[in-house]
């Protein structure tokens, strides 16, 4: 077979050609540092990296979950906190007024009317723009003004992994209104203190017992729910790290061994554009340049 000059010069682009690519893609992986820009890199490689990065995704969302489960928490908890601190208020009037040689009527009265507008207040309270203790009725008020609960028994939950789900309390009735109902209370012992009732002012304090026993059940619960949201997060953190690890691995290049391979890319491309100066026309040359 006759080898004529247009054959030669055909060779010799496509070897160019090839080395000046294959240059580019070294470039390309020095600049990004990624050995894997494109499915036809690894196509292999490619797929698991699609599967770390959406793992890694997932992740992302369930940390952001626990995150705002925990802030819910923290706010549920101070909330409450500040309710209890309250019927232990009302108790001690109770208790301080139970005699029937009490005095101060008129500000045992106005002190209590303040205990129970504080208390509804607090069962009525908002975050981020929604009632925390209106179960599923996030846009209601719970608790109207003669303490009649408006909610529903739902109550808040996340996804915090892979098919777990933990379920935060949001039914105001069963934290205000549960065994005891600390308006109900609040409202007799008011009527005891207007009609000087020693009897009833005095069956208050038990109610404001049970009810300071409901709300520390309801910490508790809240309490525990937050050390198993802290757990998870461990675990979440743990897992981002490896699935970060295993991406790296599959995706990031070697810059070392980038950087050699890069340089001797070079001098291979250099050497074949010399070898084809001998070979090819210096006209040539200069157009294919």
């Amino acid at each position: 077979m006759r080898v004529t000059n247009s054959m030669m010069t055909a060779t010799v682009k496509r070897n160019l050609f090839r080395q000046a690519e294959n240059l580019a893609r070294k470039q390309e992986t020095m600049s990004s540092g990624l050995r894997i820009n494109r499915p036809s890199d690894d196509p292999l490689g490619y797929g698991k990296v699609l599967d770390y990065r959406k793992t890694l995704t997932s992740l992302d969302q369930y940390d952001r979950n626990i995150q705002n489960a925990k802030n819910r928490i923290e706010f549920i908890e101070t909330t409450l906190e500040g309710v209890e601190d309250l019927i232990v208020d009302a108790k001690n009037w109770a208790v301080n007024q139970s005699g029937s040689d009490s005095m101060d009527r008129e500000a045992a009265i106005t002190s209590v009317q303040n205990i129970r507008d504080q208390v509804l207040q607090l069962s009525n309270s908002k975050m981020g723009g929604v009632y925390v203790f209106s179960g599923f009725q996030t846009l209601t008020p719970p608790f109207a003004s003669g303490g009649t609960y408006n909610g529903d028994n739902g109550y808040y939950s996340v996804m915090s992994a892979d098919n777990m789900e933990i379920q935060v309390e949001a039914d105001g009735s069963r934290i205000f209104q549960g065994a005891e109902d600390v308006f109900d209370a609040l409202d007799q012992l008011i009527v005891g203190l207007q009609t000087d009732d020693t009897t009833l002012i005095h069956d208050q304090i038990d109610r404001f017992e049970q009810a300071q026993g409901q709300i520390q059940m309801v910490r508790a619960e809240s309490g525990a729910k937050y050390q198993q949201l802290e757990l998870v997060e461990q675990q979440t953190a743990k897992l981002k790290l490896t699935f970060e690890e295993m991406l790296d691995n599959t995706e990031k290049a070697n810059i070392e061994e980038t950087i050699i391979d890069f340089n001797n890319q070079e001098l291979a491309y250099e050497m074949s554009l010399n070898a084809a100066a001998k070979i090819i026309q210096p006209t040539l040359m200069n157009f294919l340049n």
